[in-house]
């Protein structure tokens, strides 16, 4: 679910000390079949119909249903012919029944309804006209009457009619279609805020897996992009299906490449994507969205086949889908891209945990798309990976396997899956499950290297002592792998030997990516892993310690190390360590290693080049401007405007003429523009709504930067979170963080109290948190948070 955007974590802590548990809330019924029938008035930007829910009573004597329904007209409430007496506060609809429930009566309730251009659960876009839903995370209630809950699951049907030459798509299968009039119908039990309707004037692009229909909805013109985007699919659904031992367990698969679509979205059998996600043959070169693709895949095993039960079991989805589209791509692109993602994962995880630590499964949260952060998505992944290793392979698989049968259209928590590994593995994993899942915080390791009288002697200490870890920790000595224990704070290993090792690694198979490993070691031990070491990480590791020498010979080894690499991650990051490096040779190294072949590791020599102002940079970022990458130009304006060369506005007035997917190059020409100018003035033509999302989005990230310190930017972003673009409206509401203007605080608070809009209430909320912290004089360090990846 909008893994794009993931990063709320900022200041503050998660959740204030005196936040309250969350428990699911008491009910007296269970959903078991939800009807809608629907009219779509895209011009009066109107949705209209009834909803009619069949029930069955939990208990005896109820006389009242309660259904969460936001923002909505109620036309009246039905059972059968008898109307019966409700009361609707704007948020909850209270019906009266004509007489009382019975424990296991099955009731059907019509709800006459309709909602115009709502903030939120609906979304109508003008250009393309278009119509789409949203229901995580508590939103499925502001489009149709519903208990919004993650627990609440039954089957579902929706009948729907728009205006001629559009079409619909929902869950399940198509039952028929007549004209515009479309009925969907969905046969296996999902939660509600899996819901999904889609209206665009969409192509079909068919294909099949196993005999399940697959299929690619987008604008039309856009089908080359769409089989470009989503083209693996059928292969992901083999691969997933294989390695769970589940077979995909839907009538049919679809995606729907929605017009400003914040991210991704797993409902049932109809995934709504990004139409950013659609690109072209130029961008191809560098540019997919497999991982996206992937991520919302696994959800149709992992969040809505088996799904959390509330939103303090999050992770249940979201760790599990991360994870997954891990190894999908280890399994397209091999073990190094596997390792670097996980990296990636882990990186992002120790960003936010420098502003607050949560347990990744917890009770107190305040609003509920702020358990969304990269504690439940990144840090989640890299649990799972010690987790299946931990297992072994086998068992692992054996696990997952009886998990997803024993919980199937059912809802989870967490001590479901421990049971389940132990009922399948006899591995009981509470203890571990206590270490990762229920507690916060990492591992953080210093290790000390030393060769003593034919002894290498490794000293691990954990530095906090306070929260230690049992880790199954790997050491690898030359090619011999050893696995020890480390579960005390200090513990001294000593492997005797004939001579002195050349390479000293831990946890070198990556079983562990949430830690952190202060080394001790000599440096020439540091110059022999940059080149020898099997694993990615630890050349990576290495090229950041060598790097830290600063020397020119140290630049030297870099360069070799570049240039006989093979992978491109680590290509990348060699790169990135001579531009923190600094000196006139690293500048020079640099220069020399963009012409490397690999477009992505070329993007990051010449992001490295950023760093320095010197007019060698803006000669080079000149060629680079007719790279075939779209990626290595929008860089080389970046870098080139950083350089400070009078000249770069030049090269930016020629970039600005490039037309490029997603206005990738115009994007990059507006952050140039703010380095070369400085000026509010100079991006405030950008942030109006004429300009592309892209180019806008860029204008709205300047802001903290142009006009920190000045009302008019704080008031040009309250303006712009009420702009007609989620994308727009969350990242300026990211941006207030970073402005750091108290003057903002009461609007926020406004949002919190009055907005439908789930994403907009936890953004604010945490935003509020974020600027009184500001004002205690403890200013924090926002992290961006933003729908691009």
């Amino acid at each position: 679910m909008f893994e794009d955007l993931r990063c709320l974590g900022m200041g503050p802590a998660f959740a204030p000390s005196d936040t309250k548990s969350r428990f699911l809330p008491d009910t007296s019924f269970d959903t078991e079949h939800v009807r809608l029938e629907l009219n779509v008035d895209l011009r009066r930007k109107e949705l209209s119909g009834a909803c009619h829910t069949t029930l069955v009573a939990l208990r005896s004597g109820a006389r009242t249903l309660s259904f969460d329904a936001v923002a909505m007209r109620i036309g009246g409430v039905r059972e059968g012919t008898r109307p019966l007496r409700f009361r609707h506060d704007g948020k909850v609809l209270e019906v009266k029944l004509a007489r009382p429930l019975a424990a296991g009566e099955r009731r059907t309730v019509e709800i006459r309804y309709g909602t115009r251009d709502p903030e939120a659960g609906v979304r109508f876009i003008d250009d393309p006209p278009q119509m789409w839903t949203q229901g995580q995370t508590d939103d499925a209630r502001c489009w149709f009457p519903c208990r919004d809950v993650p627990a609440e699951k039954a089957t579902t049907e929706i009948r729907v009619t728009v205006p001629p030459g559009f079409r619909a798509v929902s869950n399940g299968i198509l039952v028929k279609q007549e004209g515009n009039s479309f009925h969907w119908k969905m046969d296996v039990p999902h939660s509600l805020y899996l819901v999904t309707l889609t209206v665009g004037r969409f192509s079909e692009i068919r294909e099949e897996w196993d005999g399940i229909p697959v299929t690619y909805y987008c604008e039309q013109g856009r089908e080359g992009d769409a089989r470009r985007a989503f083209g693996k699919t059928p292969r992901m659904m083999d691969f997933f299906s294989k390695k769970t031992g589940v077979r995909y367990p839907y009538a049919k698969y679809a995606q729907i490449a929605a017009a400003d679509f914040p991210g991704g979205m797993e409902n049932t059998s109809a995934t709504t994507q990004t139409d950013v996600a659609l690109y072209d043959a130029e961008a191809a070169i560098d540019t997919d969205f497999d991982g996206l693709v992937a991520h919302e895949l696994a959800h149709q095993w992992f969040g809505d086949l088996v799904t959390c039960a509330d939103w303090s079991h999050a992770w249940l989805n979201e760790s599990f889908a991360t994870y997954f589209d891990l190894l999908w791509a280890e399994f397209d692109l091999g073990r190094d891209e596997f390792w670097y993602k996980l990296s990636k994962e882990a990186a992002g995880y120790f960003d936010e945990s420098s502003d607050y630590q949560r347990p990744t499964a917890t009770r107190k949260w305040r609003e509920s798309f702020q358990l969304f952060d990269r504690h439940l998505y990144d840090r989640g992944a890299c649990v799972l990976r010690f987790f299946h290793q931990r297992l072994g392979d086998d068992a692992w698989w054996r696990g997952i396997r009886h998990y997803l049968e024993k919980h199937r259209t059912r809802e989870v928590e967490t001590p479901d899956l421990i049971q389940a590994l132990r009922e399948a593995t006899g591995m009981n994993l509470e203890s571990a499950f206590d270490e990762w899942i229920y507690r916060p915080g990492h591992p953080d390791l210093h290790a000390h290297y030393s060769w003593d009288r034919g002894a290498v002697r490794l000293w691990v200490v954990q530095k906090d002592e306070k929260n230690l870890y049992t880790l199954p920790l790997g050491v690898r000595l030359d090619d011999e792998v050893y696995t020890t224990e480390v579960k005390n704070r200090e513990h001294v290993f000593t492997f005797r030997r004939k001579g002195p090792p050349r390479l000293v690694t831990l946890d070198p198979e990556y079983h562990i990516p949430v830690k952190k490993v202060e080394w001790v070691k000599p440096p020439e031990m540091w110059d022999h892993q940059l080149n020898q070491d099997p694993s990615p990480i630890g050349r990576i590791d290495a090229a950041q310690a060598v790097a830290a020498r600063g020397t020119s010979t140290a630049v030297a080894l870099l360069e070799r190390s570049f240039l006989r690499e093979k992978f491109w991650g680590v290509r990348a990051e060699i790169a990135r360590a001579l531009g923190r490096v600094g000196t006139d040779a690293a500048l020079e190294a640099l220069n020399r290693l963009t012409s490397t072949s690999h477009p992505k590791a070329r993007r990051a020599a010449v992001e490295a080049l950023g760093e320095f102002r010197d007019a060698r940079v803006l000669r080079r970022m000149e060629a680079l401007l007719r790279d075939p990458s779209i990626h290595v130009r929008s860089e080389a304006v970046r870098t080139a405007a950083r350089s400070g060369h009078p000249g770069a506005r030049k090269l930016v007035e020629r970039a600005w003429k490039m037309d490029s997917w997603n206005d990738t190059i115009r994007a990059a020409c507006v952050d140039a523009v703010a380095s070369l100018d400085g000026r509010l003035e100079a991006i405030r033509p950008y942030l109006k709504p004429g300009q592309s999302r892209s180019v806008r989005l860029a204008a709205v990230r300047q802001l903290p930067r142009l006009a920190k310190g000045r009302p008019e930017g704080t008031r040009l972003l309250l303006d712009l979170v009420q702009d007609r673009s989620e994308w727009v409206q969350i990242t300026a509401l990211s941006m207030l963080g970073k402005m750091g203007d108290p003057m903002a605080v009461k609007e926020l608070q406004r949002l919190v109290k009055e907005d439908v809009n789930s994403r907009i209430r936890s953004i604010s909320d945490r935003m509020v948190r974020v600027l009184r912290l500001g004002m205690n004089g403890d200013a924090p360090k926002p992290t961006v948070v933003s729908p691009n990846r």
